[in-house]
Order: C-alpha cells, then structure tokens, then sequence
C-alpha cells in the first residue's frame, strides 16, 4: 500500500464522509494525518501534500502550543477504539485555534 496524498485523502474522508475538500478541517486533518507519515516537520509536510508551506505553518503554533505536535512528533490518542475519532476531530479545532488543550499539572 503507497502512502501518499490520495491515500491520506481518502483516509479523511474515511473519518467523516461530509466533510468537502474546500473545507479547512479537510485541509488540517490531511496536514495532521501528514504528519504522522513524515514527521511534525511543516517543509516535510508541504513537501508530501504537495502544497505551499505556509498553508502548513498556519497551524503550527496552535499545534505545538497545544503539545499536539511535539518535536518531530504528533502526540495523539487518535487510535483508541473508543475515543480516537473524537480525539482527532477535536485536535483539527486545536489546529484552526478554535479551542484549547487544558493541561493537568506535570504537563499531561
């Protein structure tokens, strides 16, 4: 199986089938599925998705404030069975600066 742009796409739409590729929140969550194929690297991303730089680093201070992108990591709970797609929605929010991670005390 190729990872590549038409695949995470697909992935996407897999996610939510009403989302439309003119949509922002399509555009975020290719660029966080992006990243856990190439790294939490905005260049590496736009370089992947084929896509102007700045569209990534838009969101990259929101990801990284909100310890979403960490390093070269995406830090997600996006596979848990129970809560994962719930996670992955709420961290495009995260992205688009519409909400915030409330950390516990000791960073978690």
């Amino acid at each position: 199986m190729k990872v590549d742009k038409k695949f995470i796409e697909k992935e996407v739409k897999k996610l939510d089938p009403l989302v439309k590729k003119s949509d922002e929140a399509f555009k975020i969550a290719t660029i966080l599925l992006s990243g856990l194929q190439v790294g939490a690297d905005t260049k590496k991303i736009a370089e992947f998705l084929k896509i102007n730089e700045k569209e990534v680093k838009k969101y990259e201070k929101n990801l990284r404030d909100n310890k979403v992108w960490v390093k070269s990591k995406t830090q997600c709970n996006w596979f848990d069975k129970k809560e994962g797609g719930i996670s992955f929605w709420l961290d495009v929010s995260i992205a688009q600066g519409y909400i915030k991670k409330v950390m516990e005390k000791g960073g978690k």
